[in-house]
């Protein structure tokens, strides 16, 4: 079980729990909530538990429904017992009772009466991430203090004499120990260990540094690599990196998630813009963006920073641009899909229905249905001919021709295949995964079995291989590199080359 968020909520309240659920994923904090997170035939009230205690956060969404919920309340209790921090967000004017009145009357509340705004969402979002932070560090720091508790508890029963005589075995004890892991690690990487030079602290690696051509501007694409599928993967995995030409432009964490560019030339880098973005989209002189200081709304911004102009005022999650178009859910508008020009002109509704996450293949647009069960449909780019493929919820998703390969919701979380026409579906993993991704007849993957670490499987099963330790969140793929949250380093874009791996 893997994830940051429980969601304490009354089934009444399922619509604003799953906004907020769905608002959280999208800015990759994973979340739990009833009933998509319970399997069939699985206890309730043991899943729950399980949920709760495994959390590092619960978000109530509190009202007068979940002020009479037995459950709601239960909830509340095995929070507090296993010490899992509680932020209550408020709906409507009811004031606390019994469980909610004993257990948070010290707490924060947070507000929201009426309609929850994405403005209220956002701060939502931020306040969840600084607990789950701050928890993280002082894991770590507990750590470290019982490590040099024991260290110095050990020492001190040492005579001084004894006490040096271990130092200096232990040096020596250390220094071969380094130096046979450094030759171990030259060996293993031999010439190719400059390629495999990660992102560090989001600047770009100087040395040996590729360039794809991403979207082919130059013409130094890999002709084998469906490069609009590439680009689709990326968007529907939040769209962190996008290389072209000699440039890369990419979500900077350090810089409170600004837009940059990095000149693959000089190695300088540079911001474009003062706003919080993600879904980044480019296209000859102009990127496209999602403005997280702007309530989500879409912006573009010229490549080299000196224009930037606002395209569409609603909020949106999720873009795409093609042909001229720009798709996008339009959170304003109960998240349906929309397209719209860059001049903000022709903005046209494509669905009906609730979409989370969307992606684009040739004539047809899939998407994430959560007004039927999270299953995935299909519709033309024009909204005609609405299509459902599967019946299952699914978590992730990539297209690929024929297939769609989906994170199984209903089966602990593993990946499927199915033909978009509905037949042959099959299991292609045992373990648990987070997010997919695509590439040459491979399928990368968050490893939930394994705490979220990076691995790749053959899409017909096969030759399933771990190729990193880190923890990752979303994954983006330009040319010969895999791009990757780092959630070991802070939640920094690094990198690794698919050229290395065996």
């Amino acid at each position: 079980m893997d994830h940051d968020v429980f969601i304490s909520h009354s089934s009444k309240d399922k619509n604003i729990a799953d906004r907020m659920c769905w608002t959280l994923e999208v800015s990759d904090i994973s979340c739990w909530i009833a009933p998509r997170n319970i399997r069939s035939g699985e206890s309730w009230p043991e899943a729950i538990t399980r949920a709760v205690e495994a959390s590092t956060v619960m978000v109530l969404i509190f009202s007068k429904n979940a002020n009479t919920s037995k459950d709601v309340a239960n909830e509340i209790i095995l929070a507090m017992k296993t010490g899992v921090p509680v932020v209550p967000i408020k709906i409507d004017q009811t004031t606390p009772k019994g469980v909610f009145q004993y257990y948070l009357a010290g707490a924060q509340w947070e507000y929201a009466t009426g309609n929850l705004t994405d403005y209220q969402l956002t701060n939502y979002v931020i306040k969840v991430k600084q607990i789950i932070d701050s928890k993280k560090k002082l894991s770590e720091a507990i750590e470290e203090a019982e490590r040099r508790s024991i260290d110095t508890g050990s020492n001190a029963a040492l005579s001084k004499k004894d006490f040096f005589k271990q130092v200096v075995l232990s040096a020596i004890i250390y220094s071969f120990l380094i130096m046979a892991v450094l030759s171990g690690y030259f060996y293993y990487y031999g010439r190719d260990w400059l390629d495999r030079k990660i992102l560090l602290n989001n600047t770009i690696a100087p040395i040996e540094f590729p360039v794809s051509g991403y979207w082919v501007v130059t013409g130094k694409a890999n002709m084998e690599v469906d490069e609009d599928n590439l680009k689709a993967g990326n968007i529907i995995n939040n769209g962190l990196v996008v290389e072209v030409n000699d440039a890369i432009y990419f979500i900077n964490s350090d810089e409170g998630n600004k837009l940059s560019v990095v000149n693959l030339v000089d190695n300088k880098t540079i911001n474009l813009t003062e706003d919080q973005v993600f879904s980044i989209n480019v296209h000859e002189n102009w990127v496209y963006y999602i403005n997280r200081s702007q309530y989500n709304q879409i912006f573009m911004v010229s490549t080299d920073g000196t224009a930037n102009q606002r395209i569409a005022e609603e909020s949106a999650a999720l873009i795409y641009f093609e042909n001229g178009w720009i798709y996008y859910i339009n959170i304003a508008h109960r998240h349906a899909i929309y397209k719209i020009k860059p001049d903000g002109s022709e903005r046209t509704r494509l669905t009906m229905d609730h979409t989370s996450q969307f992606f684009i293949d040739d004539d047809w647009l899939y998407f994430k249905n959560e007004n039927h069960g999270g299953f995935v449909y299909r519709v033309r780019k024009d909204g005609s001919e609405l299509t459902q493929i599967n019946k299952e919820y699914s978590k992730h998703f990539n297209v690929q021709g024929d297939w769609l390969y989906y994170i199984n919701g209903y089966d602990d979380d593993r990946i499927y295949r199915i033909m978009t026409d509905g037949s042959k579906k099959a299991v292609v993993s045992k373990a648990s995964a987070n997010h997919i991704h695509y590439k040459d007849e491979w399928i990368y993957y968050t490893n939930n079995d394994e705490g979220g670490r990076l691995y790749r499987i053959r899409t017909d099963g096969s030759e399933n291989t771990k190729i990193s330790e880190h923890t990752s969140g979303n994954i983006n793929l330009l040319s010969n590199w895999l791009y990757f949250v780092n959630r070991f380093g802070n939640d920094r874009i690094d990198r690794i080359s698919l050229d290395g791996i065996e």
